[in-house]
């Protein structure tokens, strides 16, 4: 089990990271900040959640449709710029591990 003691580092290292706004900051000192998609989604989804609020609050029909549509669109690119990132962590984490062999 000598692993084990590595995996668990492993784990800690990859949870000791600090989110703000959209930047994440690791223990290790590197950055990353999220995709303009992720960011504009998650303000889209944001002000379409209000939007929805308020026209439920005024008992305007069109202004909630339009704010849930907003929301809706908005976790749609939010998704997109989630994918993405993910896919970019992915290359990076291979191209680190191929430059540790050579």
């Amino acid at each position: 089990m000598a692993n084990e003691g590595s995996a668990q580092s492993e784990w800690d290292a990859s949870h000791s990271a600090a989110k703000i706004g959209p930047a994440t900051v690791t223990a290790e000192g590197g950055t990353h900040i999220d995709n303009e998609d992720r960011r504009e989604g998650q303000w889209k989804e944001t002000i379409g959640s209000a939007k929805e609020s308020v026209g439920s609050l005024v008992g305007s029909k069109s202004l909630q449709q339009e704010g849930r549509d907003q929301s809706n669109e908005g976790q749609a690119q939010s998704a997109v710029g989630q994918a993405t990132d993910w896919i970019q962590g992915s290359v990076d984490r291979l191209r680190g591990r191929y430059h540790m062999l050579f």
